[in-house]
């Protein structure tokens, strides 16, 4: 909007008011123009906002397939439990135990 604005600066009929004009002089108020604009913003803010919504629920599929992978690995693990306390490996026993707790810790529970 224009920082000079004056509604009914344009008439050229030296009319007071929109009652009085007989030209097409524009008398829209000043907050009528400011309110538009906040509107406008308002809109293009919402639209962002959806927008990137959508774009989160496409990865929402990608997040999904990694927590299951996630949760297949660790039943991988503990599917093998058994074979590794026999022999286990270089890390030895507490090594894996702790792969097993932030393994929980991530999906959001506890193998205790």
């Amino acid at each position: 909007m224009k920082e000079n604005y004056t509604p009914g600066r344009d008439c050229q009929c030296h009319a007071h008011s929109e009652e009085e004009c007989g030209c097409d002089a524009d008398w829209t108020p000043r907050e009528v123009y400011e309110l538009r604009e906040q509107r406008d913003k308002a809109l293009c803010e919402l639209e962002m906002w959806r927008d990137g919504n959508i774009m989160h629920e496409s990865h929402r599929n990608e997040i999904q397939g990694l927590e299951q992978q996630r949760d297949r690995l660790a039943e991988a693990m503990r599917a093998m439990w058994p074979f590794i306390e026999e022999d286990p490996p270089c890390g030895g026993k507490s090594e894996i135990q702790q792969y097993l707790q932030a393994l929980a810790a991530v999906k959001g529970g506890s193998d205790e």
